[in-house]
């Protein structure tokens, strides 16, 4: 009999905003523990893909004072996911597999290797 494989989601609350994974997690905790102004963004942008529109909602909305970036947190970039960049008119940072090393580490060195678990513990509501 073959084993069902166990799938794993980290989500939930940090404070008052809902992360979808534990790479979201990661980046929100740095940026609540070192006093960068991050929400869950709930706007949505209109794009066209095969010649249907679409919508597109980023992740978050990052205000460090002066200026407001969005932020992609992504695992896998395809096509659809480009396309729907190359129609983003705003300012966005897109946090791949490359870059979001930076906040795994970081919560990692801070939270431990179960990172996704002490960071809920301490940041809820």
């Amino acid at each position: 009999m073959k084993k069902k494989r166990q799938v794993v989601t980290y989500r939930g609350w940090v404070g008052n905003i809902l992360c979808d994974s534990s790479w979201e997690m990661a980046f929100v905790a740095y940026c609540l523990d070192n006093g960068i102004e991050v929400v869950r963004n709930t706007r949505n942008f209109a794009y066209v893909y095969y010649n249907k529109t679409r919508y597109y909602r980023p992740d978050f909305l990052v205000d460090d004072g002066t200026n407001q970036t969005y932020v992609e947190i992504k695992g896998y970039m395809d096509g659809k996911s480009k396309r729907k960049l190359d129609w983003f008119n705003y300012p966005i940072m897109v946090i791949g597999q490359k870059e979001i090393g930076f906040y795994l580490k970081y919560a990692k060195t801070v939270y431990g290797e179960r990172y996704w678990e002490t960071i809920l513990e301490k940041y809820k509501k």
